[in-house]
């Protein structure tokens, strides 16, 4: 029996094409703040009261490094990585 005549299947189903997956702008906002989520991952937060934009936030470096959770010691090679 195909799964899509199973009732299991059809709850999939339901779920999967009843909403839409959500497109750009991904947009959020309350009386203060414009919070914009932009294609490379990071986030733009534009103050409502005085216009100020903050670009390029939750921005994260991925650097090596050794040691113990305690203990971090920089890599002489330290490699970055910005995906």
């Amino acid at each position: 029996m195909p799964l899509a005549k199973t009732s299991i299947g059809q709850r999939m189903l339901e779920r999967f094409t009843s909403e839409p997956a959500p497109k750009p702008p991904y947009v959020i906002e309350n009386e203060f703040f414009i919070v914009e989520g932009l294609s490379d991952g990071t986030l733009a937060l534009t103050d409502k009261r005085d216009g100020t934009v903050y670009p390029g936030l939750n921005h994260f470096l991925d650097t090596g490094d050794r040691g113990t959770n305690i203990i971090i010691v920089r890599s002489k090679t330290n490699l970055t990585s910005e995906k």
